[in-house]
């Protein structure tokens, strides 16, 4: 099985891949999972560099392993890139990223970040 035949979803619930997303080079932002505050703030920085991004021929795809309100809440709230649930981790474990460790989680430089989402002023959900 390849990247592109693995099962995906859409937050509605639709059966997807990456095989869906034909054409231009796509770059794939995997997130944990939507309601991670990094995780918006960098997607909705991915987000509005799009049409740089499409310039360059390529264009951004987010999977998340869970949290398809959130995902369509994003969406909602206007990320137009696709975004895709992956609930059971098969792309994250086939590109070999395992799980977060407890000191991972709670290292300074991932405390700053969600310190720095906090205090960016996105909406939180």
């Amino acid at each position: 099985m390849t990247a592109r035949d693995i099962p995906l979803l859409t937050p509605d619930g639709v059966p997807a891949s990456l095989a869906d997303y034909t054409g231009p080079t796509l770059v794939v932002q995997l997130v944990r999972y939507f309601g991670c505050l990094p995780c918006q703030v960098y997607l909705r920085a991915l987000d509005r560099h799009a049409a740089g991004i499409a310039a360059m021929g390529a264009r951004p795809l987010a999977v998340g392993g869970s949290a398809d309100h959130q995902a369509r809440w994003l969406h909602d709230s206007g990320v137009a890139m696709p975004l895709l649930l992956d609930p059971e981790q098969r792309l994250r474990d086939w590109v070999g990223f395992g799980d977060l460790t407890a000191r991972q989680i709670l290292a300074p430089r991932g405390l700053r970040r969600y310190a720095a989402a906090v205090l960016s002023g996105v909406p939180i959900r």
